[in-house]
């Protein structure tokens, strides 16, 4: 589920300035590459996971997020099944579009538009 004023792709270029944890939804920060650097985050509330260039997983934790700063991003394609972000160093983050819980929005992206 994404905010209807942002597209995905519009985040290709865009670096990552910070992950962390809000209550309970985990968060990924991107930075736009222009002087401006725009901001928009991606809000988690639903399962996902981290495929390295080698394509083992990782666990799923606030410390594998950890190393996506300052990756940049180079492909975004959300199936229907999943959100997958691709970064500079061959890794992909990897989010269920399904809600996990009657309360929850899945994930979604935040920020104004440019």
């Amino acid at each position: 589920m994404t905010d209807s004023s942002v597209r995905l792709p519009d985040l290709i270029g865009w670096d990552v300035l910070a992950i962390g944890r809000r209550q309970a939804w985990l968060f990924v920060t991107f930075g736009a590459p222009t002087t401006a650097r725009q901001e928009r985050t991606l809000w988690i509330d639903n399962p996902w996971r981290i495929v390295s260039s080698r394509g083992a997983d990782a666990a799923g934790t606030l410390a594998d997020l950890e190393q996506l700063v300052t990756l940049y991003v180079e492909n975004v394609d959300q199936g229907a099944d999943e959100l997958s972000i691709g970064f500079d160093n061959g890794s992909r983050l990897l989010v269920v579009n399904e809600p996990a819980g009657r309360d929850s929005d899945g994930w979604w992206l935040s920020g104004g538009a440019e």
